[in-house]
C-alpha cells in the first residue's frame, strides 16, 4: 500500500495552501495525507511517509521550529530515499541559501536543509508590476510558467506554457556546481528556473516557487470569503484559473517522483 504524504503544519504555514493540499492530494496522487507539527516530526520521524511537503508562507519561523534536530531528521529522510516537496516558503526553506526582498525588508542567509545547493532568489516584482512581496493582492500574479519539452508524461500534443499563481517565490540561481545535477522542470516568462528537482542520496527533492497545489473550494473559504470589498472581484479573477486541472503538469511529474 502507498504511503502516507506528510504535509507541514505549524507557526508560519499558510492555511490555504495546507488546505489546498489535504483537498488535491487524494485525488491527484491517489494517497492519503497527514498534516505534521515540529514536535510530530522531531519526536516521530518520518519512515512511515513517502513524502514531506512544506509549503507557502514564512520561512523564518520554520527555522525556528525546525533548526538541528527538524531538519537533520528531514534530511535524513530523503537520504534514505524520501520525498522533500517545497512550494514557495518551502522551496526558499530546501535551499542551501536564501535571499528575499519583500516590502520593505530582507532575509538572507544559509539554511540547514540545502538539497538544492544553490540560492533562491526573490521575490520577483517584475511579475507583479513592480510590487515587491507583501500579503497583499498587490504582489500576486497568475503569470505564464514554461515547462521543459522533455518531461516523462508529455506527448506530441502537450502544451508546455501553463499559467500558475505568483506570490512571493523564488527563482533559483545555479552554480557550476548544480548546473548537471539540477533538473529544470520549468521556466518563469523570463527564462529563469521556476520548478526544479534533483537527487539528494537515495531521496529526490522538487522545489517551486509558484503555487501549483491550490484548489478552487479551499481559496473562495479561506481567501475570497474574508478579502476587503475593494480586493473582491480581483480575487474572484483569481479564483477563476483554479480548474480540477490547474497545477496538473506538477502533479503529474510528482506522480513519476512518488
Amino acid at each position: 500500500m502507498q504511503k502516507p504524504i506528510a504535509i507541514y503544519q505549524d507557526k508560519g504555514t499558510s492555511e490555504v495552501g495546507i488546505q489546498s493540499l489535504l483537498t488535491a492530494i487524494p485525488t491527484k496522487l491517489n494517497c492519503l495525507a497527514h498534516t505534521l507539527s515540529a514536535s510530530d516530526i522531531i519526536q516521530n520521524g518520518l519512515s512511515q511517509y513517502a513524502a514531506l511537503i512544506i509549503a507557502g508562507g514564512a520561512d523564518l519561523p520554520y527555522c525556528e521550529k525546525l533548526n538541528g534536530k527538524g531538519n537533520q531528521i528531514i534530511r535524513q529522510f530523503v537520504a534514505n530515499g524520501g520525498i522533500y516537496i517545497g512550494i514557495c516558503a518551502g522551496a526558499y526553506y530546501g535551499c542551501q541559501e536564501i535571499d528575499f526582498i519583500g516590502k520593505g525588508y530582507r532575509i538572507a542567509g544559509k539554511r540547514e536543509l540545502a538539497f538544492f545547493d544553490g540560492i533562491a532568489k526573490g521575490s520577483l516584482p517584475h511579475f507583479t508590476q513592480d510590487n515587491y512581496y507583501d500579503e497583499t493582492l498587490n504582489s500576486k500574479a497568475i503569470i505564464p510558467i514554461h515547462f521543459a519539452k522533455n518531461l516523462p508524461f508529455q506527448t506530441t500534443m502537450f502544451n508546455n506554457i501553463h499559467h500558475l499563481y505568483y506570490h512571493g517565490g523564488c527563482r533559483f540561481e545555479l552554480s557550476p556546481q548544480t548546473v548537471n545535477s539540477t533538473q529544470i522542470l520549468a521556466n518563469y516568462p523570463d527564462n529563469t528556473p521556476a520548478i526544479i528537482s534533483g537527487n539528494f542520496g537515495s531521496g529526490k527533492y522538487l522545489l517551486s516557487g509558484v503555487h501549483f497545489e491550490l484548489q478552487r473550494q479551499p481559496y473562495e473559504k479561506i481567501v475570497l470569503n474574508h478579502c476587503s470589498i475593494e480586493d473582491y472581484e480581483q480575487e474572484k479573477q483569481l479564483v477563476q484559473w483554479f480548474t480540477e486541472d490547474y497545477g496538473q503538469e506538477v502533479w503529474w511529474i510528482l506522480n513519476s517522483l512518488i
